[in-house]
């Protein structure tokens, strides 16, 4: 059994081992059906879009068992005292069947803390989507590996581009009071992940509210038949008001239509939800819950992140 750390695209060899590794992740889609998901045989692309990465992999007799890519991103803490904040996004942590109850977990967990520590920051994060057979908390807090808390929650949006997004009139929303202040993760390099020209969505006034596009370059979604899963996802989406991102995510979805991108992916805090189902009412939306666990980050912040990232 051996860690392999890479900080550039693999040799060929592990990139061909590594497409078989991921081709052994099948995850849920609809009622019966189910998807994988490929970053390519370069693999790194994906994580290198967001900010310096380092992939580790253990690999036995020529397979990998097991994956976990670091990324330094910055976080951007709005409020009272506003601040900038350099963290890990602890992401890609899969290991094999044959391997789980093994010691790959704790590898991949321990090596990333020795990287970690010898950097300019401990503090650290990852994002799981709810229903999530093991949580953070279940594998951190021991053996050496700090203790992962919640620290905040998102929900992850899917809309389909094949519908009428014109605003009907006569909505009534209650006015709200104003939310927890913001933490914004976003700003990835979108040159190195879309194959699509980024297209910024505008307002009225035109000023830019959100960019749309995809990952195509580096991640790829496959479903049972072989048919590539194509979607668009608006980044950099953050907001005043809900009406102000029901506008602007409705902006995107006919954008979407236009670049005959069959669905659009964003994602907003989960105290947003409540008035922005009001807004978005018309609309066929699915969600996707999400949590964000973290050590040495701080809670009660509304964290505004791209699905482009997770």
């Amino acid at each position: 059994m051996t860690l392999h750390c890479y900080s550039e695209p693999p040799p060929r060899w592990m990139g061909e081992a590594l497409e078989r590794f991921e081709g052994q992740f099948r995850y849920p889609l609809g009622d019966s059906g189910h998807f994988s998901i490929s970053h390519g045989r370069a693999y790194l692309p994906f994580f290198t879009a967001m900010g310096p990465a380092t992939l580790l992999v253990v690999e036995r007799e020529g397979e990998v068992i097991g994956t976990l890519a670091r990324v330094q991103r910055w976080l951007h803490w709005q409020g009272e005292c506003p601040m900038t904040q350099l963290a890990h996004y602890l992401c890609d942590l899969k290991i094999s069947p044959q391997a789980r109850g093994s010691r790959v977990l704790a590898l991949l967990m321990n090596e990333a803390r020795r990287q970690i520590e010898r950097s300019k920051s401990r503090s650290c994060y990852g994002i799981v989507m709810n229903g999530t057979g093991r949580l953070p908390i279940s594998y951190t807090g021991r053996v050496g590996i700090p203790l992962f808390e919640k620290v905040a929650e998102i929900v992850v949006l899917r809309l389909s581009s094949l519908q009428n997004t014109e605003a009907k009139a006569g909505h009534a929303v209650e006015k709200t009071c104003p939310g927890p202040p913001a933490c914004i993760v976003t700003g990835g390099r979108s040159g190195l992940r879309s194959q699509m020209p980024p297209v910024p969505i505008l307002d009225e006034g035109g000023k830019m509210r959100g960019l749309l596009e995809d990952t195509r370059l580096s991640k790829q979604l496959w479903s049972d038949s072989g048919v590539e899963m194509v979607s668009a996802h608006l980044s950099g989406l953050y907001f005043d008001t809900a009406q102000q991102g029901a506008e602007t995510i409705r902006r995107a979805v006919q954008e979407a239509a236009l670049q005959q991108m069959p669905a659009v992916f964003t994602a907003v805090p989960r105290s947003q939800m409540a008035v922005l189902r009001l807004y978005l009412k018309d609309l066929k939306v699915e969600e996707a819950p999400a949590t964000i666990y973290g050590h040495r980050i701080k809670a009660g912040y509304d964290w505004w992140v791209d699905t482009a990232e997770i």
